[in-house]
C-alpha cells in the first residue's frame, strides 16, 4: 500500500499512478490491438440491435458525425442560429424553450402526443 503522512492511501487513489504497461495496454483502447478493435466493433453492432448488426458502417459514421457536430454547435453557442450566442443568451433561449407551451404539452402524458 502507498503511504503518505503515515497514512495508507486507498488502492483506487494510487493505482492510477502506477505504471504497468502490459496492464495499461489491456485497459487502454488506444493501445489495444486491431483484433481487439474489431471485437469491440462487433460488440457495438450487437448492442445496436438487429439493424445495427446489418447497419452500413458509412451510415453509422455519418450519424455519429451529425451528433458530434450538434454537440459542437451547442458548445459554441451556434445551435439555435448561425451566429454564436453568449452564455446568457443561450440560457435565456433554453428557458424559453423549456417553458414554451408547445414543448410542455409534448411532455404531458395526458395530451397523448404519441397517438
Amino acid at each position: 500500500a502507498l503511504v503518505v503522512d503515515d497514512r495508507p492511501l486507498p488502492a483506487p487513489f494510487h493505482q492510477h499512478f502506477v505504471c504497468d504497461e502490459p496492464a495499461r495496454a489491456e485497459r487502454d483502447p488506444h493501445l489495444a490491438s486491431a483484433q481487439d478493435k474489431q471485437a469491440r466493433q462487433r460488440e457495438l453492432r450487437q448492442h445496436l440491435g438487429p439493424e445495427g448488426v446489418l447497419a452500413d458502417p458509412e451510415l453509422l459514421s455519418s450519424t455519429a458525425r451529425s451528433i458530434i457536430s450538434r454537440v459542437y454547435a451547442k458548445l459554441n453557442g451556434t445551435d439555435f442560429r448561425r451566429e454564436a450566442l453568449d452564455v446568457e443568451a443561450q440560457v435565456e433561449r433554453l428557458f424559453q424553450e423549456a417553458t414554451s407551451h408547445e414543448n410542455l404539452c409534448q411532455c404531458y402524458v395526458g395530451w397523448c402526443p404519441f397517438w
